[in-house]
C-alpha cells in the first residue's frame, strides 16, 4: 500500500529503513528498503535518489506505508532532522555542543585519538552535572556543516563499520569512563541518524541527580569534575564540586516541583 503521508520528492520524507518503489535510469522498476539517501537536494521533481539495501540506486517514485514500530522510528528520525536544523542556527552554548568526530583526527588517521575521546566524555559529564544538553558528533563546530562519521567508522571491526557499530563502541567507551558505569544511561541517550547524506550522532544528556565523575586516563585514583558554564566545560576542584553539588540537586528538585505544580 502506498502512503499519502510521505512525499517521494522531498528529502524530509525519504529516510533509511523505508520500503520504497523506484524507477532506475534504465526505466526498470524495483523496490526494497532504503539503505542510504543520496545527494543533497531537499526537493527533486523526479524523486529523491536512494540506494536500496540490494545495492540498486535511483529515484524514489512511491513510499510504502511503514507499519507499527517502523513508523515510530521514521517519525523520530524526521524530528531529529528538524531539531538539528534548528540547533544549527545557534552557536555552542550552555546546552549545545558540536564535535567533528569522536576519535578520528584527519591529521593522525591511523589511530584513535584519546584527546578527542576526552572532549566527548568531558562534554557529556559537564551537561549531566548541570542543566543537561545536546551533543552532535559529526558536525563541524565552526561551519556547522555535517562531516559524517566515516573516520570514526574506520576504527571499528570489519562487519561493524556502520551506525550500529559506532553506537556500540561509544556506549562501551562511556560506561568505562565514569564511576557510575552503565547508570550514566539513565541520563544519556545515543542515536545515529542521517543528515545531508552523512551520519550524525546525537547524544541527548539529561541533568543527573547522580554525580558524573570522570576517571582520569593516567590514574584510577584521580578523578575529574566538569560542569557546563556557558559554551564551555571547565574543570572543578573536588572542593569546588562538593560545594556546587548540593545547589545542583536543590535546583533539580525545584524544577521538578515547578513542573508538577
Amino acid at each position: 500500500m502506498v502512503s499519502n503521508s510521505f512525499n517521494p520528492n522531498y528529502r524530509r520524507d525519504v529516510l533509511p529503513g523505508m520500503y520504497v518503489y523506484i524507477l532506475t535510469d534504465k526505466g526498470e522498476t524495483s523496490e526494497g528498503i532504503v539503505a542510504d539517501v543520496l545527494g543533497i537536494a531537499e526537493h527533486h521533481s523526479d524523486g529523491i535518489k536512494v540506494r536500496l539495501q540490494s545495492g540498486v540506486v535511483w529515484r524514489t517514485k512511491n513510499i510504502a506505508i511503514p507499519k507499527d514500530n517502523a513508523l515510530i522510528g521514521i517519525r523520530a528520525c524526521q524530528q531529529l532532522i528538524l531539531d538539528l536544523k534548528v540547533d544549527l542556527t545557534y552557536e555552542e552554548n550552555l546546552n549545545l555542543e558540536y564535535k567533528g568526530s569522536f576519535e578520528f583526527d584527519s591529521d593522525k588517521p591511523d589511530h584513535p585519538q584519546k584527546y578527542l575521546q576526552k572532549e566527548v566524555s568531558k562534554t557529556i559529564q559537564a551537561f549531566a552535572n548541570a542543566e543537561g544538553g545536546r551533543l552532535y558528533i559529526g558536525i563541524h563546530d565552526k561551519t556547522h556543516e555535517p562531516l559524517g562519521l566515516l573516520g570514526d567508522y574506520s576504527f571499528l571491526e570489519d562487519g561493524k563499520k556502520d551506525a550500529d557499530g559506532f553506537e556500540i563502541r561509544l556506549r562501551s567507551f562511556l560506561k568505562g569512563k565514569f564511576l557510575i558505569g552503565t547508570d550514566i544511561f539513565n541520563s544519556v541517550e545515543i542515536v545515529v541518524f542521517q543528515y545531508k547524506s552523512q551520519d550524525v550522532c546525537f547524544v541527548n544528556v539529561e541533568p543527573s541527580d547522580e554525580a558524573f565523575v570522570l576517571k582520569n586516563d593516567s590514574s584510577e585514583k584521580i578523578f575529574e569534575f566538569h560542569v557546563r558554564e556557558g559554551g564551555n566545560s571547565p574543570p572543578k576542584t573536588i572542593t569546588e564540586f562538593l560545594k556546587y553539588w548540593p545547589r545542583h540537586l536543590q535546583k533539580m528538585r525545584k524544577n521538578k516541583l515547578e513542573f508538577w505544580s
